[in-house]
C-alpha cells in the first residue's frame, strides 16, 4: 500500500493506494486523539471503481451509524450507488459497516465510551446472497473475536489511541490492523442483473424486521444477507439495511432490523415484520418487502443448496469460535419458515382481472403481520394499513398493566387477612 496523507482541519489523515488484485478498500472512522472525529485511515478517493460518490455516500453512512443501548456493535449493508446517474441493478458499490462503541476511552472532548466504525467496501463485485453472508459474518469475526471484544468494542482502537500521535509508529500500526483482514472472502466480478422492478407500484418508505431480542448476530446477517440480494438487483432506490439506532437516511428506503422489546407501532407506509417469518424465496421477498416483481428475461439460476438449505456459506471462511463466528451454521428452525407459497400471495401478484375477481376476506388471508390493501384504480400506489404487530405489542403492554394491578390487589387482601387475624388475636384490656 502507498502511503500519502490528505489534511483536514490541521489533520493529515493517512490514505493509501490497493494493491494489485486487491478489491476490498477499508474505511476506519472515530475519534482522532489531539483532533476530533474523522477517518482514520482511507484509501484515496477516486480509485479504481471506487468514484467520490461512493465516498460520499459512505461518509454518510460511517458518520452516524449507532449502536442500540446495551449493545457494543451496530451492523449495517449500505448502498454507495443509490444515486449514481448511470447505476445498472447488479453492479454498485456496497459497504459492510460495524459501528462500535469503546468502552473505557473517551473522546477529545472527554465524552466516554467514543465511536469507532470500520467499513468494507466492494464496488462491482457479485454480491449475491452467499456472498453478502459469507463476507459479513468472516468480517464479524476478525473484529470482534471473542466474548470481550464483543462486549467492550475494538481492542485495537486503545493501541491506537497510544501511538496516534507518533507518526513513525502510527502507519506501521495501521498497516498491521488492515493485514488481518487480507483473507476476507472476495467475491468475483458480478455476474448480476436487474431481476426485481417496482416500476408500476409503490414500495414501502420503511422496512421495519423485529427480531428476538437475544437473537446472535449470524442470524441476522443471514436474514439482512438475504433481503440485501433482491436489493442488489432491483430498481430499489435503497440506502441501508441496519440494526443500528440512528436516523433513516431521508431519500430511500431503508430496512430496520428493531429488538422485540424496542418495537412499536409504525406508520401506515411501513412493513413490519418478524424476522422468522421473512421469506427465503427472493421472489417472495421481493413482493412481501417491497411490492416489486421479476422482469428477468430468464430465471435466474438455482442457489447452490450451501447457501438457502443449511445456510452455510459455499466458500467457507477460516474457522472460529462455532457460536457467532464466520464458519458457523445457523440451524433455522422449522417453527421460523415462511407460510406455504399460497399463504404469502399477494393482490399485485395476480392477474388484474383475477386480482378484481377476489373478495376482501381473501385478499387480506395469509397475510402474516402486514396486511396489504390495494387503492381504487384512481388511486396512487398501495396502502400498507396498520401492522397487526404493533396492535399485539399493544395488547401486552395492557396484558402487563392488568396482572400488575391484580397482584398489588391482592398483596393489599393478604395484608387486611394478616391485620384482622393479628388484631382479633390481641388480648383487651379490661376498664
Amino acid at each position: 500500500m502507498e502511503e500519502a496523507h490528505v489534511v483536514s482541519a490541521g489533520y493529515e489523515v493517512p490514505t493509501y493506494d490497493l494493491r494489485s488484485g486487491e478489491a476490498w478498500f477499508h474505511f476506519l472512522h472515530g475519534n482522532v486523539p489531539g483532533h476530533q472525529i474523522d477517518f482514520i485511515y482511507r484509501p484515496k478517493v477516486p480509485q479504481g471503481p471506487l468514484t467520490r460518490q461512493h465516498f460520499s455516500h459512505l461518509s454518510r453512512l460511517m458518520k452516524y451509524i449507532e449502536p442500540r443501548h446495551g449493545h457494543a456493535f451496530a451492523f449495517e449493508i449500505g448502498n454507495l450507488s443509490r444515486d449514481d446517474t448511470q447505476y445498472e441493478p447488479g453492479r454498485g458499490g456496497i459497504a459492510l459497516i460495524f459501528g462500535l462503541r469503546i468502552k473505557g476511552a473517551t473522546d477529545h472532548a472527554g465524552r466516554q465510551d467514543p465511536p469507532f466504525c470500520h467499513s468494507a467496501v466492494l464496488v462491482d463485485r457479485h454480491l449475491d446472497g452467499e456472498a453478502i453472508y459469507a463476507a459479513a459474518t468472516q468480517f464479524y469475526q476478525k473484529l470482534l473475536p471473542d466474548e470481550e471484544s464483543r462486549a467492550e468494542g475494538s481492542g485495537w482502537y486503545h493501541t491506537y489511541v497510544q501511538y496516534a500521535q507518533n507518526p513513525d509508529a502510527l502507519v506501521p500500526l495501521l498497516k498491521g490492523y488492515l493485514a488481518d483482514f487480507e483473507d476476507l472472502y472476495t467475491p468475483p466480478p458480478s455476474g448480476l442483473t436487474f431481476r426485481w422492478s417496482v416500476e408500476g407500484s409503490t414500495p414501502p418508505r420503511r422496512v421495519v424486521i423485529v427480531y428476538p431480542d437475544r437473537a446472535d448476530f449470524a442470524s441476522i446477517a443471514y436474514c439482512m444477507a438475504r433481503i440485501a440480494s433482491v436489493l442488489v438487483e432491483s430498481d430499489i432506490k435503497w440506502t441501508a439495511i441496519s440494526n443500528g439506532r440512528e436516523q433513516d437516511v431521508v431519500g430511500g428506503l431503508t430496512v430496520r432490523f428493531v429488538p422485540q422489546r424496542e418495537a412499536s407501532a409504525e406508520a401506515s407506509d411501513v412493513v413490519l415484520m418478524y424476522m422468522e417469518q421473512v421469506p427465503e424465496s427472493p421472489a417472495e421477498i421481493a413482493a412481501q418487502l417491497f411490492n416489486a416483481r421479476d422482469v428477468s428475461v430468464g430465471q435466474a439460476s438455482a442457489p447452490r443448496p450451501g447457501w438457502r438449505q443449511g445456510q452455510e456459506p459455499a466458500v467457507t471462511p477460516p474457522s472460529g469460535k462455532s457460536e457467532n463466528g464466520a464458519g458457523a451454521t445457523i440451524n433455522m428452525s422449522r417453527g421460523n419458515a415462511a407460510p406455504a407459497k399460497e399463504d404469502r400471495a399477494r393482490p399485485w401478484s395476480a392477474a388484474p382481472e383475477a386480482a378484481a375477481a377476489e373478495g376482501d376476506d381473501s385478499k387480506a388471508a395469509g397475510l402474516g403481520l402486514i396486511n396489504v390493501v390495494e387503492k381504487a384504480p384512481d388511486a396512487e400506489g398501495m396502502i400498507f394499513p396498520q401492522p397487526d404487530l404493533a396492535a399485539e405489542l399493544k395488547r401486552k403492554q395492557r396484558k402487563q398493566q392488568f396482572s400488575t394491578l391484580i397482584g398489588v390487589g391482592m398483596l393489599i387482601v393478604l395484608m387486611g387477612v394478616i391485620a384482622a387475624v393479628w388484631f382479633g388475636s390481641a388480648p383487651t384490656v379490661p376498664v
